[in-house]
């Protein structure tokens, strides 16, 4: 039971991450590496953020 919370509250920070970092990339025009930086998004998450960041902005 706990590796699924665990799971639950990974999955829940990128995607917190990925929605930051398209905000500031819409409404401060920052490029997706400064995005990066003032988001703390780490290394490790940087393709899982990248990933869910390109699937929200071909929505719209």
């Amino acid at each position: 039971m706990c590796n699924l919370g665990e799971g639950l509250i990974e999955q829940t920070s990128i995607k917190n991450k990925a929605d930051f970092v398209i905000r500031l990339m819409q409404k401060k025009h920052y490029d997706i590496n400064e995005a990066f930086d003032l988001a703390n998004v780490l290394e490790s998450e940087k393709a899982e953020v990248t990933k869910l960041v390109d699937e929200q902005l071909a929505v719209k």
